[in-house]
């Protein structure tokens, strides 16, 4: 659930880490993806048992990343995302947003609690639909990457 963008899971990714790894053959290599950002987040899924960690989003602050220097400004300056399906245009699960003027008409504001930020926009939702994971802090605490790379 830690995943940036589209979000698929429900489950932390060193929880999850953990049920795959016991469930598996002692040695079998599984990667592990997911709210690493830092050093320290590779030790720690390394240390839960994972071959290899996979940082995806953490690169979009990167100088190689094309992503619009505005976006990466937004970013920096975020301190919490949400999940939602506000976005989603047919995105069958929720999607890790920086809050903005969207969200807080629709969802109300971030620090409302998780069923006062359900949506009524769009079509019929079942409950499922309206799940709302809640406001979770960036990664990378708002801390630009080195230029260096």
């Amino acid at each position: 659930m830690e995943a940036g963008g589209h979000v698929r899971g429900t489950v932390h990714a060193l929880t999850l880490l953990e049920r795959i790894c016991a469930a598996l053959p002692p040695g079998y290599p599984v990667l592990v993806a997911g709210g690493i950002a830092e050093r320290d987040d590779v030790r720690a899924a390394l240390e839960a048992g994972a071959a290899a960690a996979v940082a995806g989003t953490r690169f979009l602050l990167s100088a190689e990343s094309c992503a619009h220097p505005g976006y990466k400004r937004r970013l920096l300056g975020a301190e919490t995302t949400l999940l939602t399906d506000l976005f989603g245009a047919g995105w069958p699960a929720p999607h890790r947003v920086v809050p903005n003027a969207a969200t807080e008409r629709w969802l109300g504001p971030v620090d409302a609690p998780p069923s006062r930020r359900r949506s009524s926009f769009g079509r019929n939702r079942s409950p499922k639909d309206e799940r709302r994971l809640g406001a979770l802090p960036l990664p990378w605490a708002a801390r630009p990457c080195s230029s260096a790379g």
